[in-house]
């Protein structure tokens, strides 16, 4: 119930088929889930490692590294749950920066 910083390895290691499975909805066929372009949260996302990630007045370099939102939506009798996945765009390829699961548990 909350933001919470951990390792990503510890993180990974026991979130990872939970995180699998639920990314592995959008290539189901009949899959409800959109991309959107986002951007970088400087308030939420300042450590050192995003300093590439900014310009040299704080603003988010989002025309060189966007942040792709993936939502996933399931459709429950009374409800619509989502789950969300930010992916920010690095030198590297993309690297999830967070998210938000409401169809399962997060350990």
């Amino acid at each position: 119930d909350g933001w919470i910083r951990e390792s990503k390895h510890q993180f990974n290691k026991r979130n990872f088929e939970l995180i699998r499975s639920r990314l592995a909805e959008i290539k189901n066929e009949d899959s409800d889930y959109f991309v959107s372009v986002g951007r970088l949260n400087p308030f939420i996302y300042d450590a050192a490692e995003f300093n590439p990630y900014y310009n040299n007045c704080g603003e988010p370099k989002e025309w060189k590294y966007p942040v792709m939102d993936v939502i996933i939506s399931q459709k429950t009798k009374s409800d619509l749950i989502q789950d969300h996945f930010e992916f920010l765009r690095t030198d590297n390829g993309y690297k999830l920066i967070s998210l938000t699961i409401r169809t399962g548990k997060l350990q």
